[in-house]
């Protein structure tokens, strides 16, 4: 193992994870496997970009209690509505009260009228946490060095953060902006930090490990890293009794842009223990080891483009296309360590067979897969496209921008290439699980973000959403077939590995003749590799196969398995995942009535 320790970094790995870095000389960002790490061009970069989202208003959530008539018999139900409150004034609140503040505890919260506490004796630091409250829509009264505000609904949202040794902060406000963040953190910091007159060095102290580590989240989405640190509580005599301390959390911040390290901070150690390896959908995974954290690189095992997700997060075309090769670069990198490692196990004899098969290629070029691509597909074009500028694959301006997307990738290809001796293509991911599993997992995270059946998700969000295929046209745009071609002709050559256009025949019964002429239409017109015509089928247990689509058979009225194609291969529909279900749901069925085009 290789364990690179400064004050402030505590990392540890085998030689060959990949790490992320920044060249010295040139800024450019890269990986290197560890044990290639070289002190004097290698820099760890500390700092990061979030994109958060920018929130108005606070909810305070509403309540609902019961009250007693004068005699105190009569009950009555009281409902107080959800307050909306600015959410800057309110993360200056909540920041302050995280650090200095409390609440009354259950057992005599109702007879001194649910009071929350802040306190501060500080002339200054109380003249500003007073004109933040005079803010907000609560009364408060001054009581020695406490700021007191009673009020039910306050007290009852503020009650879940708990006492000092359990304070958190909320997911709902570490999802908001950096902006946003940085008016929490710098609140939190005026109550229970100190920032160096000399340095500007910040440091934060809390009693709660929740709250430490959510503080270290904020540092991080401000473009900083923290460092957390834990002090054991010291003994001390009060009256003739011992009193130990609980301990308390000190977080550093720190503000420069790169660890850099030397031959010194950089130890080899024996490990016969286990060793984790991770997968995750971008390309670095925040690392965090006694309380230290740092960028670092993972085992990326999907070379399939999420482009809805670029889209969404970039704010220009420039800054789409800049991501867009950092993520090709990924890839690339991906899947050169998979052909590695094949390589390494076939050699091994762990695929025999493919061993034997491929003998001949490996004679002639001491590598078993050297005629095998390495492939880096994509996914919602139709989607990035809405994301990105607005406009869908259907407008001209988004036609002309995938076709430029898809020229980039190709470039990016060749330079692959050029630069390995290896063989890549670019290929339109059939996507059958994946078309579902990104977009159910970007609308978890991201709301915001468009899929294809936006409307349809807006009106029920337990509906399944989903991304369309590659590059494709929404699967509802059009039942013309050559509507279709004259769209998607210029987009699929771009395409140097696999690419198919599925045309979903509504005809239950088409004719011979008909799917001749189609055929020879497509062929004689347009230059696009492949297509199929996919008719739809019913299985019945009693009757067979049934033409069309019939979820009841016609004729004894038993259940049937519709089948159609998910993507190379029929399935039952009732057996696909729940995205393409809610994909076949939507499909519009091209016409061979409208074949004409050519005669």
């Amino acid at each position: 193992m290789i364990q690179f320790k400064t004050r402030s970094l505590d990392l540890l790995v085998t030689p060959n994870h990949r790490m992320v870095v920044d060249i010295a000389q040139s800024g450019k960002r890269k990986f290197v496997e560890a044990k290639d790490f070289d002190v004097n061009n290698h820099r760890i970069p500390k700092q990061s970009v979030w994109k958060g989202v920018e929130q108005y208003f606070f909810i305070l959530p509403s309540i609902e209690f019961t009250k007693y008539g004068r005699q105190g018999r009569t009950p009555y139900s009281v409902v107080r509505g959800a307050l909306q409150i600015k959410m800057d004034s309110w993360l200056a609140f909540f920041g302050f009260w995280l650090a200095e503040g409390s609440t009354d505890n259950e057992k005599i919260a109702k007879r001194h009228g649910y009071r929350v506490f802040i306190s501060q004796v500080n002339p200054k630091k109380r003249m500003e946490i007073k004109e933040i409250l005079r803010l907000l829509p609560f009364a408060f009264a001054e009581e020695g060095a406490n700021l007191v505000i009673c009020n039910k609904q306050l007290w009852t949202y503020l009650r879940q953060f708990g006492n000092k040794y359990q304070k958190f902060i909320p997911k709902e406000i570490l999802a908001l902006s950096s902006r946003q963040l940085k008016i929490l953190f710098d609140w939190m910091v005026k109550g229970d930090g100190h920032i160096r007159r000399t340095t500007g060095q910040i440091n934060y102290w809390t009693a709660s490990k929740k709250l430490a580590d959510t503080a270290q989240e904020v540092i991080l989405k401000l473009g900083y890293l923290g460092t957390v640190i834990f002090r054991k509580g010291r003994r001390v005599v009060i009256r003739g009794r011992t009193v130990k301390g609980k301990g308390i959390y000190v977080l550093g911040v720190q503000t420069s842009n790169h660890y850099r390290l030397r031959k010194k901070n950089i130890h080899y150690s024996n490990y016969a223990g286990k060793v984790y390896c991770c997968e995750v959908q971008n390309n670095t995974v925040l690392v965090r080891r006694n309380g230290k954290v740092c960028w670092c690189g993972n085992s990326i095992g999907v070379v399939t483009l999420n482009l809805p997700k670029l889209g969404f997060m970039a704010k220009s075309k420039e800054e789409f296309f800049a991501n867009l090769d950092l993520l090709m670069g990924a890839a690339k990198e991906s899947l050169l360590i998979k052909r590695k490692i094949l390589e390494k196990y076939t050699a091994l004899g762990l695929y025999p067979y493919s061993k034997n098969y491929l003998r001949a290629i490996f004679d002639q070029t001491q590598h078993y897969w050297g005629n095998h691509f390495s492939t880096i597909g994509l996914i919602g074009m139709n989607e990035c496209l809405l994301n990105l500028i607005g406009k869908d694959i259907t407008d001209a301006e988004g036609q002309k921008l995938a076709g430029e997307i898809l020229d980039n990738m190709r470039e990016k290809i060749t330079q692959f290439q050029v630069e390995t001796g290896g063989l890549f293509n670019l290929e339109a991911t059939p996507a059958e699980g994946t078309s579902y599993r990104l977009a159910r997992l970007d609308k978890k995270r991201i709301p915001a973000i468009i899929v294809a059946n936006e409307h349809a998700w807006q009106k029920d969000n337990s509906i399944a959403p989903y991304y369309t295929n590659s590059s494709h046209l929404p699967v509802n745009f059009t039942d013309d077939v050559f509507d279709a071609l004259d769209r998607q002709d210029p987009l699929q050559v771009k395409y140097t590995g696999g690419t198919v256009l599925h045309t979903f025949i509504g005809e239950k019964k088409p004719s011979s003749e008909g799917v001749k002429q189609l055929v020879k239409t497509i062929t004689q017109h347009y230059r696009l590799p492949y297509f199929t015509l996919t008719p739809t089928f019913s299985v019945c247990s009693n009757d067979g196969y049934l033409a069309g689509e019939h979820h009841l058979c016609p004729k004894c009225q038993e259940a049937c398995e519709v089948y159609s194609r998910i993507v190379g291969y029929y399935r039952p529909i009732q057996n696909w995942n729940a995205g393409k279900q809610e994909e076949f749901k939507d499909r519009t069925l091209f016409e061979l009535a409208k074949i004409r085009k050519g005669e």
